[in-house]
Order: structure tokens, then C-alpha cells, then sequence
């Protein structure tokens, strides 16, 4: 889970700083869709990867 926040954390102040609070002293590097989507998409694909079931342990096998 600390991987998924610091990966977050720079996309999500960098864009609500833009678009909330106005801010004009984002990095660019921040901003670019292409460099947001690199820092993401390892968070979403772990987060949506299947993790262990516990189905076999309460269907009694």
C-alpha cells in the first residue's frame, strides 16, 4: 500500500494544486499526461490484480 501512496501522491498534489488552487509553480514534468500515466498505472494494476482467495478455506477442501 506505501508503494500505491508514493507513487499517487506527486499526480494528485500536482494536479489538484492546477486545478483546485490555481497553482502556476507546478513542475511540468508533473503535469504531462504521459509521465502521470507511468507513475499510475503500476498502482492499478496491483491494486486490481487478483490477490489470495479464501474461497478453499471456507468451502472445507
Amino acid at each position: 500500500m506505501s508503494v500505491g501512496a508514493i507513487l499517487t501522491a506527486p499526480v494528485l498534489f500536482a494536479v489538484m494544486a492546477q486545478e483546485v488552487f490555481g497553482a502556476g509553480r507546478v513542475p511540468g514534468l508533473l503535469l504531462n499526461r504521459w509521465w502521470q500515466l507511468a507513475l499510475i498505472a503500476p498502482v492499478m494494476i496491483y491494486t486490481g490484480a487478483p490477490g489470495p482467495t479464501t474461497s478453499a478455506a471456507t468451502s472445507g477442501e
